[in-house]
């Protein structure tokens, strides 16, 4: 009985029809714009995401080089302060750089970071040989350093530090090219769904005339033939 009631009353059909078409249409819309408002928060995300790499990466360098700088602190003191205990300190720091290489190198997958890594184990090698003479010698690290010694182990501070800026730098430019690739997928996205959007739109215009033709313009005419 209702599917006749919607028979003999067209109108009625019609504005079920179209209801229903524009009910799915709010429905694409709205998902296209929540698609669009996620894909934007991802972009922050991605874009905070940068800002926390860049701050790790600088904290890592910044770690070094106060394990450098102590280091070299603690050589100074040695055989001038009878209090300090320069052998277990020396020892101490050595292990701490000792430590944060090995991690590095486990935990770092670039070709990039593994090479200026690798020069950085060189020169703190040669650090550690030198620190190793410094034991060796008559009175160990009782006696003080001579100026050339100490000239000496300046320069390798200074190089350590120089190979610390470049990890710094080497690292942090491979986190970012990493993340802006992501922002970019992620804004290729957003502007797919606008585009889904746009397409959608003109979808439905199409979908409407067609409708107009081939469903009112009938209905339209078989009224007028019955009220002739």
């Amino acid at each position: 009985m209702a599917y006749q009631r919607m028979i003999a009353n067209p109108s009625r059909v019609f504005r079920l029809r179209i209801a229903g078409f524009v009910g799915l249409l709010l429905l694409a819309v709205a998902g296209s714009a929540l698609l669009a408002v996620l894909s934007e928060r991802a972009a922050d995300r991605t874009i905070g995401r940068l800002a926390d790499v860049e701050l790790e990466s600088a904290l890592l360098a910044r770690q070094f080089r106060t394990a450098v700088d102590e280091l070299h602190s603690a050589l100074l003191r040695v055989g001038r302060d009878p209090a300090a205990d320069s052998a277990s300190a020396i020892d101490q720091r050595r292990q701490r750089l000792s430590r944060w290489l090995t991690e590095r190198n486990d935990m770092e997958r670039s070709v990039q970071v593994h090479r200026v890594l690798a020069e950085l184990g060189v020169e703190l090698r040669s650090y550690f040989r030198s620190l190793d003479w410094v034991a060796a010698r008559p009175g160990g690290f009782e006696t003080p350093l001579e100026r050339a010694e100490l000239a000496s182990f300046d320069d390798m501070a200074v190089r350590l530090q120089s190979l610390a800026d470049d990890f710094d730098a080497v690292h942090d430019a491979q986190e970012r090219t990493l993340l802006e690739d992501s922002l970019i997928a992620v804004r290729i996205l957003r502007n797919l769904v606008f585009g889904c959007v746009g397409l959608l739109v003109i979808g439905i215009a199409v979908l409407s005339v067609l409708l107009y033709r081939g469903v009112v313009r009938p209905l339209r005419a078989q009224l007028v033939a019955r009220d002739e």
